[in-house]
């Protein structure tokens, strides 16, 4: 009810006073980021849509009563950027409309730190980097006391080493970004030092490498100190925790933040994608489930929501509830490339207790699908995985309806096709030790040794073996 009661206030104030900006960008932001608890996922995306809509009719009305203002201008820009255009490919139509708007801010008040801030990120975008760098040190002449330069300042160099292949021209550049935030939390005092130390501890925490998670727990303790949100703190002793793979004391921190912090969509989404990774380490699907569950209510297209409420009630024995998780991931965008193969395995498994034509059918339709999407693979690798993970399960469908030449022909041929990758071996040995020819087995996985030399194809092998020799032993 508050966000309604907030939005309705907004309103009001833009049909009293339609040229001040604020109103308009709060007005969107309620609508945009408003949550549909009661909904189905359906329901809430039809709900977001409309939301969104009414959103943007807002800020282009915003532009509309103040065209010649730079903070409306900027303000449909970072609105775009937030919530529409990520790069010029996404809806171009907003783009230029946005990147417009960058220039005529620009022309009405270039000495403005957030137009030089919006300038130079339209510069990134479009991978001109030395101008984006001039924009921010105007910017940075003109306001050093703003912690958004020193943040923008860092991210920049670490666009300009983000596909750099030299490790030590990587560190330097990174080690720049570093520079940056330094200085800013030199400069700085206050609320805005303390923009610049979340900042810090932010980077050092994406880089995981042990020396920057030392330091990381340095600021950490400096913001504390500081007297910092204390959940906002907890928050990133959460992440310190997690990387250091310390999953019980770093869910334990997690649960405290979300309380406090999960008002801001953007911490609540990250508080709920670590806390489902830390329940998935814990063996915890209960836990797991509610997670993933909160994240799909924000965002009801997420496949890593219904990715982990899938495995989660898969862990449980839910199946059904799993299958419908499944099902909604598969008509995603997004969504893991074998998942296809997880929904029909669980498939084999309900055909097998309870077997009729519909349930084969339905196998036999998401093999069909996997089939079709073989040529969407732009990366030759991935394709042939995808190949054989394909073949895997075809013959996982014969050996279910007990079409066991089939099973092993498809195997055979995924063999001969891909003979450099050790997944159509080790199933197709499996499945003569599930004939109980063990010694053509033991054969097969000596040939593959011999020819498949990569460590982790010679682990795979080896413990292929290894289950050959206890069905040995046990049949003795």
């Amino acid at each position: 009810k508050e966000p309604r009661q907030a939005l309705q206030s907004y309103l009001l104030a833009i049909s009293k006073t339609p040229k001040v900006s604020e109103n308009y960008i709060n007005a969107a932001r309620i609508l945009r980021e408003e949550q549909f608890p009661g909904q189905t996922a359906e329901q809430a995306k039809k709900s977001q849509t409309r939301n969104a809509n009414q959103a943007d009719k807002q800020i282009d009305a915003m532009v509309k009563a103040s065209p010649d203002s730079w903070e409306a201008r900027v303000g449909r820009w970072n609105y775009y950027r937030k919530y529409e255009v990520q790069e010029r490919k996404e809806k171009p139509w907003r783009f230029t409309i946005a990147s417009g708007d960058v220039a005529r801010a620009l022309e009405l008040s270039p000495g403005q730190p957030e137009v030089r801030l919006a300038a130079a990120e339209l510069a990134q975008i479009d991978g001109d980097l030395i101008k984006a760098r001039e924009h921010l040190q105007k910017a940075l002449q003109l306001h050093r006391k703003d912690p958004a330069i020193y943040r923008a300042c860092a991210g920049l160099e670490l666009q300009f080493v983000r596909d750099e292949k030299d490790k030590k021209k990587k560190a330097a550049g990174e080690e720049k970004a570093r520079s940056w935030l330094r200085l800013g939390i030199q400069q700085l005092k206050g609320p805005a030092q303390f923009e610049v130390l979340w900042a810090y501890a932010t980077m050092l925490l994406d880089q995981n490498e042990p020396q920057s998670l030392e330091e990381a727990d340095q600021i950490i303790t400096k913001i504390r100190q500081a007297n910092g949100l204390a959940a906002g703190v907890n928050f990133l002793q959460a992440r310190l925790l997690f990387n250091r793979q310390q999953w019980a004391e770093a869910a334990k921190q997690l649960e405290i933040a979300r309380p406090v912090l999960e008002s801001s969509e953007d911490l609540a989404n990250q508080i709920d994608i670590l806390l489902g990774r830390c329940y998935v380490q814990l063996d915890a699907p209960k836990e797991q489930y509610s997670t993933y569950q909160r994240l799909a209510l924000r965002k009801p297209n997420s496949a890593l929501a219904h990715y982990g409420m899938a495995n989660a009630a898969r862990a449980m024995g839910k199946i059904n509830d799993a299958m419908t998780h499944y099902s909604k991931l598969m008509a995603l965008r997004d969504a893991p490339s074998g998942i296809w193969a997880e929904r029909a395995r669980i498939l084999i498994a309900q055909a097998r207790q309870s077997s009729g034509a519909n349930r084969w059918r339905a196998i036999e339709s998401t093999i069909n699908r996997a089939k079709e999407t073989l040529s969407s693979f732009k990366d030759p690798k991935d394709r042939k995985l995808a190949a054989i993970e394909l073949a895997i399960i075809r013959a996982e469908y014969h050996l279910a309806r007990g079409e066991k030449p089939q099973a092993k022909k498809t195997l055979q041929e995924a063999k001969t096709q891909h003979p450099d990758r050790v997944e159509p071996w080790v199933a197709l040995a499996a499945l003569l030790e599930r004939e109980q020819k063990l010694d053509e087995a033991l054969k097969l996985l000596d040939e593959a040794e011999k020819k498949l030399t990569q460590p982790l194809d010679q682990v795979e092998i080896r413990l292929a073996r290894a289950r050959v020799y206890v069905k040995q032993s046990t049949k003795e």
